[in-house]
This record gives structure tokens, C-alpha cells and sequence, in this order.
């Protein structure tokens, strides 16, 4: 959360590490059930029905870049749940950290 205090110009944000945890599971999620799909399969089987046309060649190679282009999706998407994954497990060490070291003089009021 992104928030802007008014006056002054400053700004603050707050990281609630579960939503990076629960976006990070999302985008595995997506990245399953995009890696399952092959459009291009349909468009191969189709070219057997139409021998010899021309338009087999492109259905071809239409279907061979729609896999391609899902593929790539889904290792975007498996990459960006890490990156979501190690971003969370960072915070986390940072908020730790922060109790460490100021902890005691919080407590110490």
C-alpha cells in the first residue's frame, strides 16, 4: 500500500508479505493451467482435414507460435512468482531485522 501523508510531500508504503505470498501461489496456478493449453494442436489436427491446401502451412505455424507464446507466458509467470516469493522472504528478514535491532529500545521506553 502506497499512501501520501498530504502536505510535505512524503510518502510511506506498507508491504502485507501474505498478498505477495498469495499473488506469488496465483501466478504458479496460472502458470499450470496456461502450460496445459495447446491451441496449436487443434489447428494441426484441422490441416489433416484440408490435404494438400495451402492453408494447412500457415495453421502450422500459427499454432506452433500460439504454443510458443503460452510457453513463454507461463515461464514469465513461474519467474515472477519467485521473484514475488523472494521479495516476501526478504521483508520478512527486513522486519526481523528491525525488531532486532530497535526491539530493545521500543521496549526500553
Amino acid at each position: 500500500m502506497v499512501s501520501d501523508t498530504g502536505s510535505g510531500g512524503s510518502m510511506s508504503y506498507e508491504v502485507e508479505v501474505k498478498d505477495l505470498r498469495d499473488s506469488a501461489t496465483a501466478a504458479r496456478s496460472a502458470a499450470r493451467q496456461v502450460a496445459r493449453i495447446t491451441p496449436g494442436s487443434h489447428l494441426t489436427s484441422a490441416g489433416t482435414g484440408m490435404p494438400g491446401a495451402e492453408s494447412v502451412a500457415v495453421m502450422v505455424r500459427v499454432g506452433s507460435a500460439w504454443t510458443t507464446e503460452l510457453s513463454d507466458w507461463a515461464r514469465a509467470a513461474r519467474g515472477y512468482a519467485r521473484t514475488l516469493d523472494t521479495n516476501a522472504d526478504q521483508y520478512e528478514l527486513d522486519d526481523e531485522a528491525a525488531r532486532d535491532a530497535f526491539g530493545p529500545i521500543v521496549q526500553g521506553r
